[in-house]
């Protein structure tokens, strides 16, 4: 029974790794690497957690790609010379959110391209109603960060 409970999860792992794969597959023009995160914490079918350290945050050159709705936190630097934080939290109530923290150099512009819900959806950043182009099954928002800067992502039920 172990063995089974132990083969399920490195399943689920492997197809976790799979999606990330092709969903990058379809949206990048030139090679992405994966972004370590400092913590990742998510909890599979035995209500255990599970740590998948480099399958949230992928980058190119000055765009950030959130792949999955998944509790994490991440510092991000990317070949341009910009750097900040990404603190993930996600609710079955309220959805995800992300909150931009210690950019460096302050006010750099960078794209956050976001997995688009399967589900209807209202996008907010900082606290404000708003729209961004979806390109590629990506909510992508592209405008200059602050620290603090917040978007989220209310699921509808």
């Amino acid at each position: 029974m172990i063995l089974f409970r132990a083969g399920l999860r490195t399943l689920r792992i492997i197809l976790l790794c799979t999606t990330c794969m092709m969903s990058l597959a379809s949206i990048a023009q030139r090679p992405t690497c994966y972004v370590p995160c400092d913590s990742v914490l998510f909890w599979d079918a035995t209500d255990r957690a599970v740590i998948a350290p480099s399958l949230v945050y992928a980058t190119d050159d000055r765009t950030v790609y959130v792949l999955h709705y998944i509790n994490s936190y991440a510092r991000v630097s990317l070949p341009c010379g910009i750097s900040f934080s990404i603190d993930q939290l996600v609710s079955t109530r309220e959805g995800l959110k992300l909150r931009i923290l210690d950019v460096a150099p302050r006010e750099s512009a960078v794209s956050l391209c976001i997995r688009e819900p399967h589900q209807p959806y209202t996008l907010y950043l900082n606290g404000h109603e708003t729209d961004f182009p979806i390109q590629n099954g990506y909510i992508s928002i592209r405008r200059t960060w602050y620290p603090q800067d917040e978007v989220w992502i209310d699921l509808q039920q």
